[in-house]
């Protein structure tokens, strides 16, 4: 049976506390627990109402701001899978180190330059515990190519993430 294969959709959320404080990243990124902050945001996510338009957030990188267009929270099975392909990069050295260590991706958004992943800082021990972040999604190891942007911290908790979410792309220039 795939991981968390019957923790899909809507209900797989409102069941995410189940798993949230072992949850399986896969072979390569192996287990991590969700701090409250996230678990509850994420949980009520669902119940949200959902804006005709889309929803951006502004990701202050090293190199530059960029707007982001919010595309999707994942699902648990989701998560785990997306965690588990993102790990195993086709086209990096086999064992290189794709993802920041210790972020784990929970979404995804879109922008000009591409595809970005949101991420969970679950470091317990030195990270910024449940913080959120995008990172630029990249193939190559981490520090190199297509993956040498890092992180753009977003907020210090998913409940902020959410609440700093907007319409209006324009406020954000």
């Amino acid at each position: 049976m795939f991981p968390y294969e019957d923790y899909a959709g809507d209900d797989g959320i409102r069941r995410f506390s189940d798993i949230a404080k072992n949850f399986d990243f896969g072979k390569r990124l192996g287990r991590a627990r969700f701090p409250e902050s996230f678990i509850q945001p994420y949980v009520i996510s669902i119940d949200m109402d959902v804006p005709d338009d889309p929803e951006y957030v502004l990701a202050r990188y090293d190199d530059g701001n960029v707007i982001l267009m919010i595309s999707s929270i994942l699902s648990p099975d989701h998560i785990h899978s997306t965690n588990a392909i993102v790990a195993e990069s086709l086209y990096a050295p086999a064992g290189s180190i794709i993802l920041p260590p210790g972020h784990y991706i929970f979404g995804d958004a879109y922008s000009d330059v591409g595809q970005h992943m949101l991420l969970v800082d679950l470091r317990e021990d030195g990270g910024a515990y449940g913080s959120i972040h995008a990172w630029q999604r990249g193939h190559d190891p981490l520090g190199e190519g297509d993956n040498a942007r890092g992180t753009a911290y977003l907020a210090p908790d998913l409940r902020s993430f959410l609440e700093s979410l907007t319409t209006d792309k324009a406020a954000l220039l």
